[in-house]
């Protein structure tokens, strides 16, 4: 598996990687937009581990007021 460190990869193998994920988890038909979860990870800014703990952190508040309802 090839790392997904920033430093090991360029804008388009992120913005690919993210696809990718998109398409196996199957969040194209979930009306999820990972590419912007994911923006600062595919500029450079941040790891994709902070944006995956900001995507979980979204969702999780989406299903608590899904749930409350």
């Amino acid at each position: 598996m090839k790392s997904t460190l920033i430093k090991d990869t360029t804008k388009s193998e992120r913005i690919q990687l993210v696809k990718e994920w998109e398409e196996c988890e199957g969040c194209e038909s979930s009306g999820m937009d990972l590419l912007e979860y994911f923006r600062d990870y595919i500029d450079g800014k941040r790891k994709y581990q902070r944006s995956m703990q900001n995507l979980m952190q979204d969702m999780y508040q989406k299903y608590r007021t899904m749930i409350q309802v």
